[in-house]
């Protein structure tokens, strides 16, 4: 069965190790000598179901007639296309899935040879009851942009235009999901959108936080991305910590009270810019010479207290000259030396005032070098 999504067409190397291992204890064990205990066992694809079964039931797919699973998929499995969104989310797409399973009972009862299944109701366990709200955000025009430059990746990826090293669809997914959560995941350059997911988590946790003063209420915030890694860039857990968590608004509580203090109050104007893969390389490079990896602290330093240093060549140009003048008189007078055994006071005096010119041009530059 070929292109149809979610079908992988390719060996996984941990997946033929595991099938050798339970083949063999099969053989040993007389089918009885695996065990396998999961919480997920189709958790993103119904392949997932066949792979499980192969697994642990190897001997009834081939007495079913279901060693290969093109046979396992006609008996039990549905073709669906559907419309869906890229994974760029520039737009939508037919695609063809593997997501349908019929003769339902039949396959369950297979499975439940080598299955024993214990659902949430089944087991009755205690779970807290959870009120769950989504918060709608709009996006910025930064992450608008950059959204349409992921468009742009996905069709080179899909054309082959570029290397599976140099870019692919899984990097393309993950950069939005980090773009989706906050704009300077992408970009710490980028300013802090006021309406960005985390700032609308913040809000509402502050608001939860003032709601239940009283009984001094605890807050557990989780997130799965841009965890802290202690290695100066940004994270999103460490931003809602130093800008709002605990009612502290970017930096130390006021001293009346109710209030708060915002400690960079003044930058209030956004700066962005793009840079090619060279030019990064430079920045990273001359950070590591720095000892920084707070690459906003350093561009910020540069620009702000950094030297433009314009340089007046033309001097150079003429010591160049003058000193190439001199090494030719060198080689003629020696040459004559040579020839005839004689010195002329004026040749020795001519290379004398070519090398006061030289030492004074010299001077000035050093001189221009000091003012900087």
């Amino acid at each position: 069965m070929s292109r149809v999504a979610g079908i992988a067409q390719t060996d996984a190397q941990k997946s033929s190790d595991m099938y050798s291992k339970c083949r063999y204890m099969d053989e040993i064990t007389g089918g009885r000598g695996i065990t396998f205990a999961t919480g997920t066992p189709i958790s993103n694809s119904m392949v997932e179901l066949y792979t499980m079964m192969r697994y642990l039931q190897f001997d009834t797919l081939v007495e079913n007639g279901h060693r290969h699973f093109d046979n396992w998929a006609a008996d039990f499995g549905e073709k669906v296309t559907a419309m869906e969104l890229k994974p760029e989310g520039t737009g939508f797409r037919t695609k063809t899935r593997f997501a349908k399973f019929y003769n339902l009972p039949e396959l369950i009862n297979i499975w439940k040879e080598a299955a024993d299944i214990q659902t949430a109701d089944m087991l009755k366990l205690p779970t807290p009851e959870a009120e769950y709200i989504t918060v709608t955000t709009e996006p910025s025009s930064f992450q608008q942009e950059m959204v349409a430059e992921l468009g742009e990746r996905a069709e080179a990826v899909r054309n082959r235009e570029v290397e599976p090293d140099e870019d692919n669809m899984l990097k393309i997914t993950s950069d939005g999901r980090k773009l989706a959560l906050d704009q300077r995941l992408q970009n710490p350059l980028l300013p802090d959108d006021p309406d960005s997911k985390v700032n609308a988590c913040v809000k509402n946790v502050l608001a939860e936080w003032r709601d239940s003063a009283d009984i001094r209420g605890t807050q557990l915030v989780f997130c799965d991305l841009s965890t802290p890694k202690n290695d100066g860039k940004f994270n999103v857990y460490d931003d809602i910590k130093a800008t709002r968590a605990g009612g502290c608004w970017r930096g130390k509580r006021s001293a009346k009270g109710g209030g708060t203090v915002r400690k960079y109050e003044g930058r209030t104007v956004g700066l962005y810019t793009k840079v090619s893969p060279e030019e990064k390389e430079v920045i990273d490079r001359k950070m590591a010479l720095l000892g920084t990896m707070n690459l906003r602290a350093y561009l910020r330093k540069m620009a702000v207290d950094g030297y433009v240093v314009q340089l007046d060549m033309s001097s150079v140009v003429e010591l160049v000259k003058l000193l190439r003048s001199i090494s030719s008189n060198v080689n003629q007078i020696a040459h004559r030396c040579n020839s005839t055994h004689n010195l002329y006071a004026q040749d020795v005096e001519d290379l004398r005032q070519g090398y006061t010119e030289v030492w004074q041009g010299i001077s000035e530059l050093l001189k221009k070098f000091e003012t900087l």
